[in-house]
């Protein structure tokens, strides 16, 4: 079903859309509209969320499922979960969203960068990912547009220190992070990221991304923030 609509648009843009129209694929402005917009909105599609449980973490089911809902927007379609809590009631609620679901169990602690190693060779795209403990809404789109740009292996959502939080002393400059758990500061890692399928040759099979993977990115310039500041919030253990 089509919309009529009217707006008002820059005339250099318009002559780039009108520049479309060939007469065979792309036979009118409104189609060159289209496209331009379906080929925007492909650029933020990501398929893929991996959820971090953790151990003996107190999940608020309603909170993750608002979560999800949020990122369904942006195309996730599977949701891998990683932790060694019982996921059955998660895992319910997200197949009657049409989601496909995954549950992976850590046998043994390996920390976040070990979970996440644990489902290597089963994404090969951009894929988010969330702490179960956390509460967000801010513009996602914005943090995927960001990503593409700077062409990153990892980003990060970061924010001010919060209630209940302790910060990670991350440096910024601009949107690349120079520094992790090394500069005295107040922003903390906001558990939320978007990686590449890359990010899986630079963790261990057992650690932390905080201790472990970050700094080591920061050093070699491959780490990049999405600064967050809108509601977020740090559920607590």
């Amino acid at each position: 079903m089509q919309e009529k609509v009217s707006i008002s648009i820059d005339r250099d843009l318009l002559s780039r859309v009108d520049n479309l129209v060939d007469g065979h694929t792309i036979k009118k402005r409104s189609k060159a509209f289209e496209f331009v917009l379906d080929e925007y909105f492909k650029g933020l599609m990501v398929n893929n969320l991996v959820i971090l449980g953790g151990s003996d973490v107190k999940i608020d089911g309603r909170v993750v499922l608002s979560n999800v809902k949020k990122l369904m927007n942006f195309g996730v379609k599977k949701v891998f979960i990683i932790g060694d809590n019982n996921f059955d009631i998660l895992k319910n609620n997200f197949s009657k969203l049409g989601l496909e679901v995954g549950i992976i169990k850590e046998k043994t602690l390996l920390g976040t960068a070990g979970a996440l190693k644990l489902i290597e060779g089963r994404i090969n795209k951009p894929f988010l990912v969330i702490f179960i403990n956390i509460k967000f809404d801010f513009d996602v789109a914005e943090m995927i547009s960001l990503h593409k740009q700077n062409s990153s292996i990892a980003t990060i959502g970061v924010t001010l220190a919060r209630k209940n939080t302790i910060p990670n002393n991350i440096a910024v400059e601009g949107n690349k992070i120079t520094s992790y758990n090394k500069k005295k500061n107040q922003f903390i890692n906001a558990g939320i990221y978007l990686f590449e399928p890359k990010i899986f040759s630079h963790l261990p099979k057992k650690g932390t991304l905080d201790r472990d993977v970050f700094p080591k990115l920061a050093e070699q310039g491959k780490l990049y923030s999405y600064i967050i500041t809108e509601n977020w919030e740090y559920l607590g253990k």
